[in-house]
């Protein structure tokens, strides 16, 4: 497993990260995002829906779920586990819904569980600095490569 790890001054640049991500992704994706309640899992995946051409409003699918986006490169799939605490992808019936090419991208992933083996996880960590807007965010991959280039994209 190979590790980045970026500092996020502000909401800005968490967001700008998560639409650079977006923008260097290619295949199928589960992102696994962990971090304390307002670290800024949602704010990462909403950089993330503008990357992929989502066009319509992105918010925390806490009470149901799951929100499904459609954007011009790539399908996203938000699932928010903390009121459930554990959540299954069978549960969800993922394998029967999900539609190519896409992401999907668990908040809570720490209460998430059953994801395939054969579909590439990125784990991403978001940790809050006090009282302070700055994060540090740390992904996870196999794919180096696709690290590389984060970072290189993420320093422009």
């Amino acid at each position: 497993m190979h590790e980045l790890t970026l500092i996020s001054e502000n909401w800005t640049e968490t967001q700008r990260y998560g639409q650079l991500f977006a923008e260097n992704c290619h295949g199928n994706v589960v992102i696994l995002l962990s971090g304390v309640l307002g670290a800024g899992k949602t704010t990462f995946i909403k950089g993330l829906a503008k990357g992929f051409g989502v066009k319509r409003e992105i918010s925390s699918p806490s009470f149901n779920l799951m929100n499904v986006y459609t954007g011009s490169r790539y399908k996203l799939f938000h699932i928010d586990t903390f009121r459930e605490k554990s959540l299954s992808w069978d549960f969800l019936n993922l394998d029967d819904i999900l539609e190519e090419p896409f992401c999907c991208a668990v908040e809570w992933a720490e209460h998430f569980c059953g994801c395939p083996e054969d579909l590439e996880k990125i784990y991403i960590t978001i940790e809050a600095y006090g009282n302070t807007n700055r994060r540090t965010i740390t992904t996870k991959a196999q794919n180096k490569s696709f690290l590389c280039k984060l970072s290189l994209v993420s320093e422009a």
